[in-house]
């Protein structure tokens, strides 16, 4: 180490300012001039962003606390959409439940980078998905029956036989009803009712069991009719007397020789 030669730990990053000053017994104090020394910090995140439960249709707002020398480039991403903010504040306005999701924040400077996560949970009350819909099924068939409702937080399902959600026509609490092997008198109006702490709704749906028909072929035995032909040879004799002259006679028995006498 030479003279006047100092090693420090910067524990602090910005911009430090020193000056060297010598003397000796020949000469008063000497200053030299002035330097500057910049100490950069690489970004980072202060602070861990906290995750944020939202209503649907609300405000919603992060900040992204960073530091570093020079000052930092922030940006905030949504990592299912690939959408991109600027800058350290995340304002959201009248949120919806498409906007649910994570966020990452990050800092980057030319000393290097660094993110953080936050995640954005958006809740709304129970929602009816489809209205009073009917499901067809024939006698014997499985039939399964869901309740059409979304929520956030998760709605708590209870079924109820008929269009009253009274105690006595409960059914059962679960998501789905289930009919292994539908009956005649399965059929009918099943009633859902869902409810959570940010309000309830209820849907009719109706089950139609058909009658299953049952449909018998019979095979006739065929029939096969034997007809036998008998032929009968009959022959008949015949005798006839010519009263001709000689020459018509022998004519007559050279043609029909079996008729002459």
């Amino acid at each position: 180490m030479g003279l006047g030669t100092v090693i420090k730990t910067m524990e602090n990053a910005g911009q430090f300012v020193f000056r060297c000053e010598a003397n000796n017994s020949v000469q008063d104090t000497g200053r030299s001039s002035d330097t500057y020394l910049t100490v950069l910090a690489r970004a980072a995140t202060v602070k861990q962003a906290e995750n944020k439960i939202a209503g649907e249709g609300t405000d919603v707002e992060v900040h992204c606390n960073v530091t570093g020398i020079p000052d930092p480039t922030v940006i905030w991403r949504n990592v299912k959409t690939g959408e991109i903010i600027e800058g350290n504040l995340l304002k959201i306005t009248s949120i919806s439940r498409a906007q649910a999701g994570e966020y990452k924040c990050t800092a980057n400077n030319t000393c290097g980078v660094d993110s953080t996560m936050v995640n954005i949970d958006v809740q709304y009350p129970p929602t009816i998905t489809s209205e009073g819909y009917t499901i067809d099924v024939s006698e014997g068939d499985s039939a399964s029956i869901s309740c059409p409702v979304l929520g956030n937080p998760h709605p708590t399902i209870s079924w109820y036989n008929g269009n009253e959600t009274s105690p006595s026509t409960m059914i059962n609490t679960n998501n789905t009803l289930e009919f292994p092997e539908t009956m005649l008198d399965d059929g009918g109006w099943y009633t859902c009712f869902a409810k959570s702490s940010l309000g309830n709704v209820t849907v009719t749906v109706q089950l139609r069991v058909e009658k299953s028909v049952q449909t018998t072929v019979t095979s006739l035995p065929k029939t096969t009719t034997k007809v036998s032909t008998q032929v009968v040879e009959n022959t008949i004799s015949a005798t006839a007397t010519i009263d001709k002259n000689c020459d018509e006679r022998l004519d007559v028995e050279r043609r029909f020789p079996s008729l002459t006498d």
